[in-house]
């Protein structure tokens, strides 16, 4: 070896035959066999590793001494790893075993190459070219300053991580360093293991063979190490080198190089081909013909600061990514990188901000280049995700990319970062699941630049994996998907969209590409429409109907713009239509919220849609539902997608609500009003409006359009004591007759003449109306009950249709144990009470406050300024959750019961608390706005003592035998 060329040997072994010499090394498969050298890939305990096999033919070589100097070298660079300056970019041969037959050396494995990571997707960008070069700067500066050289510098022999770390590898002192020129066999024997015929050796190591036939007899060429290879020689090898990585093609062929010798051949032209004019200059330079005219490495490094390479590189990369290093886990790696997030944007847009005593405008692009060399921070992050170990590892990973996404380039989005979200998608944890859908959005949402080659992204991608079981199977990973189901349909249509335009701007479109277009498009559209459906309509885990809610409660006009208008009445009406007989009141309550965003789409076309869900949600049971259609029918006005026809028809409807007991309802109908006279004319608010609601105001109204005017002239509301009892009586006909008949008694009655009533000739009537006699009731409170009939009697009747809908067939005494039954201790039910006391719920017995305080309870202190205003105010803290974000705030209950029935009235009710809407600006308005709606809530500590009430009148009225108290003790008063 060295200068004196081996034997070539007459038969080459196979390569597994030469692991039967060695123990603790499994072998794995060939990588590559030459006359010179056999290369396997072999396993051991600590991990793979690579052997390069040497076949002995000539036994009088040295080999001894070449095995000296392969350990002095790893020796050195292994003890300089160890020092405060590391050499990180180096990765020697680590052992050599010699036998009879063989000489082996082995260094631990890595996958890619330079070359072979040039022709890998995701492409190289020029900020890691740069990167790359100046690694191998910095490698050359180490080496040479231990008076080593590598001899054998070429593209294969520079191994790259996954993160595009840089580490040389296959130091070749063993091989020769001069060639005769005249004879290329010696050459390719030991440098052209690729066969791609590429030549890296510098001019200068090839001689005329005379003259170097002369030299070695007169002992010119020293065999001994570090006599032969120089740094010049290295630094012409890797001026060849970041010429082929700029410009992606080979500078010197050994034809080439031969003629390079002798000036008859220009490399220029090719290295002119370099965008970048300082490494431009820096490979000139490099590959000069004279060694002397070459820089050292260090000469280079310091050359190039802040030009061809960022200053970011040498005051902050380098020493931040070698610090990683010495602690490299993956979940340390995230960690790091997350907590250091703000202090990486300072170091690298910062670093790169140039000033002069003139003036102290930024470098535009050099801070730009600065800021891309996140990108290499970004690939050391993604080269760690799949590694991780830990659920909250993974979750600050996909927290790491989202803080990264709008700092890089679109295409860095689509080709690096969207493949690992994509495979966190099928986690084992649910949680990290859901968060990928949340991360694949927002990257999606943050390109901007969209080629021809993502036209299909969604459809061959992203669409099949959000359709496997690992999204499918969780609950809460798919109300995740629900949440962002219409950003993700916006999208998709504007990557095709996008494509198809920039296919129409190079002129070549044609009739086979429109085809293409729509069949893309009615792919991407029968995906979202099957998974629309799904989610609204849910599985056996969205009972509650959680999904749907989450559809309802996303930007649905994003969807309505992606279906088109035929195919929104089709699709998303056909399905919202369905919400309305679900038994979770908030999904029916989103519902109407969802409406106004799809009629505004639609346009007027979609009152035959939404007229039947308006008039089925104003008799719902619960008065928050009724309260959001309220209000979606001032919107529908606004926006004018009704008819005049339809508003006034409305108007009367709805009318007798400012008589209702909740002050939300009293108001929203307010509001409607407002909005019907704000887009009326004069005269239509005089000839239609004002004939319907003027009954229900204390004085005649001349300014209609003012709300605050209305509200003070409305007249009381029906007490909450009275409205619940009325709602509860069923049936209740004969006593809506009865109260009609004295309506009647008293519109006949003369002016100061007492009005003649008759008795009601049925009992149950009879002994109702005693009841709300014993409970308040006055005159001008029977034509509120009469006026708000209709809603009295629809609402127990709705419940009832979707008590059906939602029946099970479980046997009695079956719990579920997906909705386990609440639990509720009342503090108030053995309170004794006179037969005359009036069970007004303004009315609690505060006796047990201290067992109060014990389970949660607390009281509000209200300041007492208007009439009638309770000053204590006991809610439940414990069983409430509070929507911050909507202004018009609700106190929900957690716990759920089912309305008392005669066979079993010992159940409760559905706790709903409601706090007053924040939009009230008058002082005392909101502290009876506050009171009203807390008696509401407090309706529910006295639902036993009223059911006691319930109980005697039915007992008199139903004979014994058809309705019995089981526990006559638990209801005596």
């Amino acid at each position: 070896m060295g200068n004196q060329i081996a034997h070539i040997p007459n038969q080459i072994l196979n390569v597994e035959t030469y692991f039967n010499d060695l123990s603790g090394y499994d072998y794995v498969k060939n990588l590559g066999v030459t006359r010179f050298l056999k290369v396997a890939k072999a396993k051991t305990r600590n991990g793979y590793c690579v052997l390069k096999i040497f076949q002995i033919v000539d036994q009088s070589l040295p080999y001894d001494q070449y095995k000296a100097q392969i350990q002095e070298i790893y020796s050195i660079l292994h003890e300089k790893e160890q020092s405060p300056s590391p050499l990180k970019n180096c990765l020697p041969f680590q052992i050599v075993s010699k036998n009879d037959r063989s000489i082996i050396l082995t260094r631990p494995y890595i996958k890619d190459n330079l070359f072979y990571r040039l022709q890998t997707r995701p492409y190289l960008t020029r900020i890691e070219k740069k990167w790359i070069a100046y690694q191998l700067l910095i490698a050359l500066k180490h080496i040479h300053h231990v008076n080593i050289a590598h001899g054998d510098l070429k593209i294969e022999n520079i191994l790259l991580t996954s993160y595009n770390w840089v580490l040389l590898s296959d130091f070749a002192n063993f091989k020769p360093t001069f060639f005769a020129y005249e004879d290329p066999a010696e050459y390719y024997y030991y440098f052209n293991a690729s066969q791609r015929n590429v030549c890296y050796l510098a001019p200068e190591r090839f001689y005329d063979q005379a003259r170097m036939r002369n030299d070695i007899n007169n002992d010119t060429f020293s065999t001994s190490f570090g006599k032969l290879g120089t740094s010049e020689m290295d630094i012409f090898s890797l001026g060849c080198i970041l010429a082929e990585l700029f410009t992606e093609q080979p500078l010197f062929t050994l034809t080439q190089m031969l003629d390079y010798r002798t000036d008859g051949y220009d490399p220029m032209p090719i290295v002119n081909k370099i965008v970048d004019i300082d490494i431009r200059a820096m490979v000139a330079s490099m590959i000069d013909r004279d060694p002397t005219k070459r820089h050292t490495a260090e000469q280079y490094l310091n050359e190039q600061t802040g030009k061809a390479f960022p200053s970011c590189f040498y005051t902050f990369l380098l020493p931040y990514v070698q610090k990683i290093l010495k602690e490299f886990s993956p979940d340390f790696v995230i960690y790091k990188l997350h907590r250091d997030f703000s202090y990486i944007i300072n170091s690298l847009l910062i670093e790169n901000t140039n000033t002069n005593e003139n003036s102290m405008d930024i470098d535009e692009e050099k801070n730009q280049e600065s800021s891309q060399c996140l990108l290499i921070l970004l690939s050391l992050a993604l080269s760690c995700m799949r590694k991780l170990k830990h659920l909250h590892s993974r979750l600050v990973a996909l927290e790491l990319l989202r803080l990264m996404i709008p700092l890089v380039d679109d295409q860095i989005i689509l080709d690096r970062i969207l493949p690992y979200v994509n495979a966190m998608l099928h986690d084992d944890y649910h949680r990290v699941r859901a968060d990928a859908i949340r991360t694949l959005v927002f990257a999606i949402s943050s390109v901007k630049n969209i080629n021809q080659e993502n036209a299909d992204l969604f459809s061959e991608y992203l669409f099949p994996t959000l359709s496997t079981s690992y999204i499918q199977d969780d609950c809460y990973v798919r109300s995740n998907l629900a949440k962002y189901l219409s950003v993700l349909a916006e999208h998709s249509l504007r990557f095709l969209e996008k494509t198809y335009l920039i296919e129409e701007r190079n002129h070549t479109v044609n009739t086979d590409h429109f085809k293409l277009y729509e069949e893309e498009l009615k792919s991407v559209q029968t995906w979202m429409q099957g998974k629309f459906g799904d989610l609204i309509h849910g599985e056996n885990d969205d009972q509650n109907g959680q999904l749907a809610e989450a559809v309802c409660r996303s930007d649905l006009i994003r969807l309505c713009t992606f279906f088109g208008k035929r195919k929104t009445i089709e699709v998303i009406c056909g399905h919202l239509t369905t919400l309305l007989s679900q038994p979770n009141w908030r999904l029916r309550a989103t519902l109407f919220d969802s409406l106004i965003t799809v009629a505004s789409y639609i346009g007027l076309e979609s009152e035959l849609f939404i007229l039947p869900l308006l008039n089925q949600g104003l008799v719902d049971e619960e008065e928050f539902v009724v309260y959001r259609v309220l209000k979606a029918l001032a919107c529908f006005v606004r926006l004018s997608l009704l008819k005049r026809k339809t508003i006034y028809e409305f108007l009367r409807q709805v009318a007798p609500l400012v008589c209702h007991p909740n002050l939300w309802l009293r108001l929203s109908v307010i509001e409607f009003i407002n909005s019907i006279c704000e887009t009326s004319h004069l005269a239509d608010v005089h000839g239609f409006v004002i004939p319907v609601i003027e009954r229900f105001f204390k004085f005649t109204i001349v300014q209609v359009g003012n709300p605050d005017i209305l509200y003070n002239a409305l007249i009381e509301p029906l007490s909450r004591e009275l409205f619940e009892y009325v709602q509860k009586m069923q049936p209740n006909e004969n006593l809506f007759r009865y109260l009609t008949d004295r309506s009647n008694v008293r519109q006949m009655t003369g002016s100061g003449l007492k009005p003649a009533y008759i008795e009601p000739n049925d009992s149950y009537a009879r002994d109702a109306f005693e009841r709300l006699t014993e409970l308040g009731m006055k005159e001008e409170d029977e034509d509120k009950i009469l006026a708000l009939k209709f809603f009295v009697k629809q609402a127990p009747q709705y419940k009832l249709n979707i008590s059906a809908s939602t029946e099970t067939t479980t046997r009695p005494g079956t719990v579920n144990i997906k909705t386990p039954p609440g639990r509720r201790l009342d503090l108030s039910l053995n309170i004794n009470r006179t037969n005359n006391e009036n069970y007004s719920t303004r009315n609690i017995n505060n006796d047990a406050s201290d067992w109060s305080e014990m389970f949660g309870a607390v009281t509000m202190q209200i300041a007492n300024q208007e009439e009638n205003i309770p000053t204590n105010l006991t809610i439940n803290s414990n069983d409430k959750t509070v929507n911050e974000n909507n202004d018009e705030a609700m106190l929900i209950d957690t716990m759920q019961y089912q309305l008392p029935s005669t066979e079993n009235i010992t159940q409760h009710r559905p706790h709903v608390f409601l706090e007053p809407a924040s939009k009230i600006i008058r002082t005392g308005l909101r502290l009876q706005c506050l009171t009203e709606q807390n008696n509401l809530l407090l309706k529910h500590e006295a639902i036993y003592r009223e059911d006691c009430q319930r109980a005697k009148l039915l007992k008199r009225c139903v004979p014994t035998n058809v309705y019995e108290i089981t526990d006559q003790k638990l209801w005596t008063p």
